[in-house]
């Protein structure tokens, strides 16, 4: 059987933003096909951790508490902010926007969240309605739905 890797061809690039994908650890052992690990290789500034709750997660509360950056989870929900809703220059002088962005099933991603006290408390981030996914290994469960990788791409796009 013929193996087909992209990693080789991948070119990352920089973004504004820092991003950290908390891959839930189901996720980790049963999906080879997933986006996530796809989404690190193409950006510089982004580091992929595994787990199941990231409450008492060191690195996690360490970039909570790096003054550096100002932290938003990216997820959906009637209470994210956009950048439309953030405005042109959503960070005071000399931080980074820090994205911590959930990667699993719909479900494993609603666990993360559920457990992990330390992300429930950020502010959430997300980016305008109306894109549909055209990630087609895996079926979306919604219309409005999205892969991990093509989250990042549209937050990215509207930055």
């Amino acid at each position: 059987m013929k193996k087909n890797c992209l990693c080789g061809g991948i070119k990352p690039f920089a973004t504004r933003m820092r991003f950290v994908i908390l891959m839930h650890s189901e996720e980790a052992h049963k999906q080879r096909t997933g986006t996530a690990r796809l989404a690190k290789l193409c950006l510089e500034n982004a580091e992929l951790l595994t787990g199941a709750d990231f409450t008492d997660n060191e690195r996690v509360n360490s970039l909570l508490r790096d003054p550096a950056y100002r932290p938003f989870l990216l997820y959906p929900g009637p209470e994210a902010l956009s950048f439309k809703t953030l405005g042109k220059d959503p960070l005071p002088e000399g931080k980074t926007l820090l994205v911590f962005v959930l990667d699993g099933t719909w479900r494993g991603a609603r666990s993360l969240l559920n457990r992990s006290g330390n992300l429930r408390a950020l502010p959430r981030l997300s980016f305008s309605r109306g894109y549909t996914s055209r990630f087609i290994i895996k079926k979306q469960p919604r219309p409005h739905c999205v892969s991990t990788i093509e989250a990042v791409y549209y937050l990215c796009k509207e930055a």
